[in-house]
């Protein structure tokens, strides 16, 4: 059934491992918390890495030196952007004389979290649940579309998209638990190309 699909859609299937110590690494929201921790550790895996941040450079660029400059690139890119992530993918390739491996889709934007002073769903404003969707659904469409073209090519792609435990043990409901339901439930079928 498997080859079926690839067959179908002309898909090229893509080979199931390469070497981390191959392979470049964007890490998006990269610049503090989970994001800085997650580019941390491939360094230890031999992977370059690009740092992207939205607005934190000093921060990005801190994570970088902890990698090592030679192994690690702190680009600026709002992934809401399809413009600025394709330039990312530019400059990461230049940078690095190869194009991105593996992606992780961790950004979130404007997010702070504390559940109690989070607007509950009877205050909550489109605005509000548009920039969340927008930061992590939007983006991870726009990382995949950037990134697809050089995946395939190289026969070899791995996108590893950051949730929340949220969804499944909420706290009283926030607009994160709604967005990073409908990020997993929107993205799965394209995972799957």
């Amino acid at each position: 059934m498997e080859d079926l699909f690839y067959k179908n859609f002309n898909i090229k299937k893509l080979s199931l491992s390469m070497d981390l110590k191959e392979q470049v690494v964007l890490v998006t929201g990269a610049s503090r918390g989970l994001g800085a921790a997650i580019a941390k550790a491939f360094r230890k895996t031999g992977a370059k890495v690009v740092v992207n941040y939205f607005m934190n450079k000093e921060k990005a660029e801190e994570v970088v030196e902890q990698i090592g400059n030679a192994r690690a690139l702190a680009i600026q890119a709002d992934v809401r952007n399809l413009e600025e992530v394709n330039a990312l993918f530019v400059k990461a390739r230049n940078y690095f004389k190869k194009p991105i491996t593996t992606i992780v889709n961790n950004a979130l934007i404007d997010f702070t979290f504390n559940g109690e002073l989070r607007n509950k769903l009877d205050s909550i404003k489109w605005n509000e649940f548009q920039t969340q969707f927008e930061g992590s659904v939007k983006a991870a469409f726009h990382t995949l579309q950037a990134g697809r073209a050089d995946m395939v090519g190289q026969n070899f792609g791995r996108i590893i998209n950051i949730g929340t435990n949220l969804v499944q043990n909420p706290v009283p409901i926030t607009i994160i638990i709604l967005v990073k339901l409908l990020y997993l439930v929107l993205l799965d079928p394209w995972l799957k190309s």
